[in-house]
């Protein structure tokens, strides 16, 4: 009997996975929301966003995809998701409160990734 071997993620992509999810403006939207209310339901999440249940479904399977998000209902970001969006997003953020806001956090989230595999890889150098 021939076991599959587990294959273990690396943090580079680890770090590619979720800078992905959050490369679109609605993907970041419904992360934010689900940082700062901890769960939702689909329906809340949708209205909350203000957008047809069709995109919201597009953009929830993506972050499903990238396992962004914890299995099953309610909605809520896995606990990896939650520690590496909570450097970014912080709620009591002023920046974020301004539409460019979110759209620059989609910057900084991709060269804090950036940095931190550079940081890596020196490090095993």
């Amino acid at each position: 009997m021939c076991q599959r071997r587990k294959s273990v993620e690396s943090e580079d992509d680890k770090m590619t996975r979720l800078c992905d999810a959050a490369s679109h403006l609605m993907r970041l939207r419904i992360i934010k929301l689900l940082f700062e209310h901890g769960e939702l339901s689909s329906t809340e999440c949708e209205k909350l966003l203000g957008i047809s249940v069709g995109l919201f479904y597009y953009h929830l399977d993506i972050l499903r995809q990238r396992k962004v998000l914890e299995d099953g209902l309610p909605l809520r970001l896995r606990e990896e998701s939650r520690e590496f969006y909570g450097r970014i997003l912080r709620p009591d953020s002023e920046e974020l409160q301004k539409e460019g806001g979110i759209r620059a956090r989609v910057k900084d989230i991709a060269v804090y990734a950036l940095r931190k595999i550079k940081l890596e890889r020196v490090r095993k150098g």
